[in-house]
């Protein structure tokens, strides 16, 4: 799986690699469509590797909640542009 490195608008920067099953990418999906939050942060800790949120680790979902709301919808979208990536990589 490729590794992206994206540069948000708010200055920071994240790291993703991988892609998600079937299974996980339905359930994130989910959990998007009833604005759970909380439930799609697992997923967000297996695609994101590294970010210079200081104090904050990528790869632990509770890290997810100390984010702004900004910054959260800028690494939500960073996911999103990296899991279409993905699919298009594969066909």
């Amino acid at each position: 799986m490729a590794e992206t490195t994206k540069l948000l608008r708010c200055g920071r920067t994240i790291t993703l690699s991988g892609g998600l099953k079937m299974k996980h990418f339905r359930e994130l999906l989910r959990a998007e469509a009833v604005q759970d939050l909380e439930a799609m942060y697992p997923f967000f800790a297996r695609l994101v590797k590294a970010w210079d949120f200081p104090g904050l680790n990528p790869t632990q979902p509770e890290s997810y909640d100390e984010l702004e709301l900004t910054e959260f919808r800028q690494v939500s979208e960073a996911i999103g542009e990296h899991l279409r990536g993905e699919m298009e990589a594969k066909n």
